[in-house]
């Protein structure tokens, strides 16, 4: 979902990986809150963003999902480039995180910086001389430090819907984040969305370089997402009729990630897609879907 829709969510995102073997399908929800309040930036815990409870994950645990993403922003978990990770974040992540583990919920790191760190209120674009592509790596490779050892580790997504990234190459930044993580991690999964808010429909154009990351624990997730409305945002400002879409949208639009998939042997994920309650006929799209 692109980034100017913050407000609460009127759908559950699923996930399921995505393989040329056959892979048990794993549903998940988004657990936001983390990543909220982006006007606010560190911002205040529970004020201007907050975390899942334990009840708000029961609760989910109680409807049969197995997997949670769990969004958060770079900035609030470390405060200075290059400096030592939050403890006051980090003692919510691993509440989270250890809450899922006695319950058998799988969780994802999810930063939702979109390839930028917020200075003075000014955003910078990873991979330049202020935000470099090694301060992401330094963060990834603390963060995999302080979680690796939870057995419920689903992935670490290191950046959500990277866009826009102008002279800054996203494959370069990717891959240091690999190195960087394999330091101190070569067990769990590493997830890898594509640029341009990692667009399903437009993979193969903006992210086919990506299938050439090395990872020399061979674990990498290629995360795309998929909305179905006519601008591809997830936003809907629209009605079904005025999308001008039927039912197989969906399918027509997740084929060239998936067919990208089975030819370069790659491991995926579509980890956003979602419809409104406006109408019954989003349903059968994403039923088809």
């Amino acid at each position: 979902m692109q980034k100017p829709l913050l407000a609460v969510l009127l759908w559950a995102f699923a996930y399921l990986p995505l393989q040329a073997q056959k892979t048990p399908i794993q549903y998940g929800i988004n657990m936001c809150g983390g990543e909220f309040g982006e006007s606010h930036l560190p911002g205040t815990l529970n004020l201007h963003y907050s975390y899942p409870t334990n009840a708000e994950i029961d609760y989910f645990y109680k409807k049969g999902f197995r997997l949670i993403d769990l969004p958060f922003k770079w900035e609030r978990v470390q405060r200075s480039l290059g400096g030592q990770l939050d403890n006051a974040e980090l003692n919510e992540i691993r509440r989270i995180v250890s809450h899922c583990q006695n319950l058998g919920i799988g969780v994802i790191l999810s930063m939702h910086n979109f390839g930028r760190y917020t200075m003075g209120g000014k955003e910078f674009i990873i991979g330049g001389s202020r935000v470099s592509k090694d301060h992401l790596g330094d963060f990834w490779r603390k963060m995999a430090a302080e979680m690796r050892h939870y057995k419920n580790l689903y992935a670490y997504d290191i950046m959500n819907e990277p866009h826009h990234m102008g002279s800054f190459k996203w494959f370069e930044t990717a891959q240091a984040v690999i190195n960087a993580i394999r330091q101190e991690d070569a067990s769990n999964q590493i997830m890898i969305a594509g640029d341009n808010y990692a667009r399903i429909e437009q993979w193969v154009q903006f992210s086919d370089v990506l299938k050439d990351l090395k990872d020399p624990s061979n674990k990498i997730i290629y995360d795309a997402h998929c909305y179905f409305d006519i601008d591809y945002s997830g936003r809907y400002k629209m009605g079904y009729d005025d999308n001008g879409i039927d039912e197989y949208i969906g399918v027509r639009r997740a084929k060239p990630f998936i067919d990208w998939l089975k030819a370069n042997n790659k491991k995926g994920f579509i980890g956003e897609f979602g419809v409104p309650d406006n109408d019954p006929r989003w349903l059968k799209a994403l039923d088809v879907f």
